[in-house]
């Protein structure tokens, strides 16, 4: 289901949800390290490697993203509940 269909109480709860992931330590250190060993590979890859940098550099940028939206959706969940005040 799309997002832009979710009625404001799951929003809200998926916000909620989102906060507790990104205040999570053991979360926040798996994120870490992967991120970290993914761009340790990268940096340890051969010049004609493409394949692999380009892999790795995805799964980067997954990570990043997915983080990203965590973000979002805390921030998402915060303004509305400003509006509702």
């Amino acid at each position: 289901m799309p997002v832009y269909e979710l009625d404001r109480e799951t929003l809200m709860r998926l916000g909620r949800d989102a906060e507790t992931v990104l205040n999570s330590e053991a979360m926040a250190v798996a994120f870490q390290m992967l991120e970290d060993e993914a761009t340790e590979k990268l940096l340890g890859t051969e010049p004609g490697d493409t394949e692999t940098r380009e892999q790795l550099y995805h799964r980067i940028r997954a990570l990043r993203d997915i983080r990203s939206r965590l973000y979002t959706m805390v921030e998402s969940m915060t303004l509305d509940r400003e509006e509702m005040n």
